[in-house]
This record gives C-alpha cells, sequence and structure tokens, in this order.
C-alpha cells in the first residue's frame, strides 16, 4: 500500500449471491487509492460469507513504509434482499465501526426490492454481467 495512505475504508456492496468489497486507502487532501478488491462467492444468508467478510475486514495491511493499518471504518450496503442479515452483522460490530448504509446505482432509476429474504439465486457465467449491478454502483462516504 503507497506510504501516503493514512487511513483505509472498506464498502460492501451485497448481491443475492455475493458480496463484493473495496478497500479503499486515504492520505493527505483526500487522495484516495483502490487498495483491493474482493468478491465473495455464496449467499449472503450464510453465514460463511460474513466470516470471510470479516478476515477481510480484520486482516492488517502494510504500507511501503512498514507501517500496518487495519480497516478503520466499513460501510455495506442494506438494499436488495439480505437487508436484515447486514443490519445483523453490521449491529453486532458497531464498535469497529462498520455502518449499514443505503447505497445506489446512481443515474438509474432501479433501488430494488427491501421487501422479505429471497433464496440465493446462482447465476452461470454468461449471464452474470448482464444480470447484477456489481462494481459500477458508488457509494459516498460523508465526513463530519
Amino acid at each position: 500500500m503507497p506510504s501516503p495512505v493514512q487511513v483505509v475504508t472498506a464498502g460492501v456492496d451485497t448481491q443475492d449471491d455475493r458480496l463484493e468489497v473495496e478497500t479503499v486507502g486515504w492520505g493527505p487532501g483526500m487522495e484516495t487509492w483502490s487498495l483491493d478488491y474482493h468478491v465473495i462467492q455464496g449467499c449472503p444468508s450464510d453465514p460463511a460469507v460474513w466470516e470471510q467478510l470479516d478476515q477481510i475486514l480484520l486482516a492488517p495491511m502494510q504500507t511501503e513504509d512498514g507501517r500496518t493499518l487495519r480497516v478503520a471504518a466499513t460501510c455495506i450496503d442494506t438494499g436488495g434482499h439480505y437487508t436484515d442479515v447486514v443490519h445483523r452483522f453490521c449491529g453486532m460490530r458497531n464498535r469497529r465501526r462498520v455502518w449499514a448504509i443505503q447505497g445506489g446505482n446512481f443515474g438509474t432509476s432501479d433501488t430494488g426490492s427491501l421487501s422479505g429474504l429471497r433464496p440465493c439465486r446462482r447465476l452461470s457465467s454468461s449471464n452474470h454481467a448482464s444480470t447484477t449491478s456489481g462494481p459500477t454502483s458508488r457509494r459516498t462516504l460523508w465526513h463530519a
């Protein structure tokens, strides 16, 4: 990780068949670096998926100048079919600054459904990219 990084955050997109996690390094003047991107395959109702996310969020990271940093704050998208699961995960990790947020696909009118849980969908590789929004969605983190 670049030496100027002072703080690391993570953003998590919740899909029906996976979690997508981006870690971002923040430096002076709000300069940012995308440090890593993980796709955790599996239904978000499966505790193993959240255990893998916890491993990513708790892992120490080394800067080029030898400092060790950890994820200081995480925002997890509550949109979609696993809102309750996300809130439970975040609620148990609030002290670690793991927060549930309402994500969105800016520029589209599709905000997703928040009505109850649905079984996992298994998507084939041929229709995967065309049926999910994945890494193109954006998140905004407001600073107080």
